[in-house]
């Protein structure tokens, strides 16, 4: 979303990391729960893609670690 130019996120959940890097970004975030990570299926712990992410804060390397995955 922040490589993309939008100026506006509507979503049911977002991750701490995301909401943060949006907003540091000027994107306005309208969420009804944010949350530490997003889970994955099993609710066992982190998605493998948000867990592929926390290394950086970078946006545009998120998009390529994203593409290589």
């Amino acid at each position: 979303m922040v490589v993309g130019g939008v100026k506006q996120a509507y979503t049911n959940t977002i991750s701490t990391p995301a909401h943060e890097m949006l907003e540091k970004a000027g994107i306005q975030v309208f969420a009804n729960d944010e949350v530490e990570m997003i889970l994955n299926r099993d609710r066992s712990g982190q998605c493998p893609m948000d867990k592929s992410l926390n290394e950086t804060d970078d946006p545009q390397e998120c998009v390529n670690i994203l593409k290589n995955r």
